[in-house]
């Protein structure tokens, strides 16, 4: 978890990102930083990995267990009445016996083939695998996250782009409009100015949909509902986007110095060949 958080904090000194998130009773401004932390400890892929890595030092411990002597102990007590005659008084006299049977066993393997011992040093790689796997899935939620955060920080910042460029030709149109009023441009030039508002309200609209598209990418990231709203933190004023983007690779290179999954792959070599020497010992005698 560590090693994310210092991914996150790398970003945050290079992008510098607003600090001051607003919360209230109904939604959440999100950080990248927020939507990390908050995939890690809710993806359900992470918690496969990571429940895979806890099934997996269970069967490490009863591994181990297998190798230990088993002890087993057992009770029991019998009564028992009835009559007999007295070969003195020739008298029926009542009986009453009692018995008591106590049992103990113990057995313990010496040899079987070095199986135990192998399966031990099997599972034993087999939680480490596992929590490399889950690693690695850690690491894979943190770059799409990454990834869809800052596409969907520059969709933000491009309706921004898209409302300043439909203000600016709206009061060209105006202007355009007392222009042709007093006979200064022709009708043409007029219906030019209407024509780039026209393509710039659209351009609005397009620049909306491209950053809800990437909201619900973001959620789907996070598992969250569609209808939960969710809304990102922005930009510092003095900071700007391509700054982010030519930055972005640090924060992959830093996300990736460390791969799980070919430490993982080298694991399961070792499995195999542990798995392979058990086959072996099955062959060879048991001695208890």
């Amino acid at each position: 978890m560590k090693q994310f958080i210092i991914i996150a904090s790398i970003l945050f000194v290079h992008f510098g990102f607003a600090q001051d998130v607003e919360t209230n009773s109904s939604s959440k401004i999100w950080s990248l930083e927020d939507c990390i932390e908050y995939a890690i400890e809710n993806n359900i892929t992470v918690k496969d990995a990571e429940l895979n890595t806890s099934i997996s030092e269970v069967d490490y411990s009863a591994a181990k267990s297998a190798k230990l002597p088993n002890l087993f102990g057992s009770a029991s007590q019998n009564f028992s009445s009835g009559t007999s005659i007295d070969p003195i008084t020739s008298d029926y006299v009542s009986d009453q016996i009692h018995s008591t049977n106590l049992g103990i066993n113990s057995s313990v393997t010496l040899f079987q083939g070095n199986q135990l011992t192998n399966q031990v040093k099997q599972n034993k790689l087999l939680i480490e695998q596992n929590s490399l796997l889950a690693q690695e899935a850690k690491n894979n939620i943190v770059i799409s996250i990454l990834e869809t955060y800052l596409q969907t920080l520059f969709s933000k910042e491009g309706i921004t782009i898209a409302e300043n460029n439909l203000d600016a030709s709206e009061k060209e149109v105006l202007r355009a409009k007392s222009r042709l009023d007093a006979g200064t441009i022709a009708l043409s030039d007029y219906t030019e100015a209407q024509s780039q508002a026209a393509t710039n309200k659209y351009n609005v609209i397009a620049a909306k949909n491209d950053y809800e598209l990437n909201i619900i990418d973001l959620k789907q990231l996070l598992e969250l509902s569609p209808l939960e709203d969710l809304e990102i933190e922005t930009v510092n004023e003095n900071q700007d986007l391509l700054h982010l983007e030519l930055n972005r690779e640090a924060i992959y290179t830093n996300a990736l110095s460390y791969l799980p999954e070919v430490e993982a792959s080298n694991i399961n070599i070792l499995i195999n060949e542990k798995e392979l020497e058990i086959a072996k010992g099955g062959y060879l005698p048991t001695l208890s």
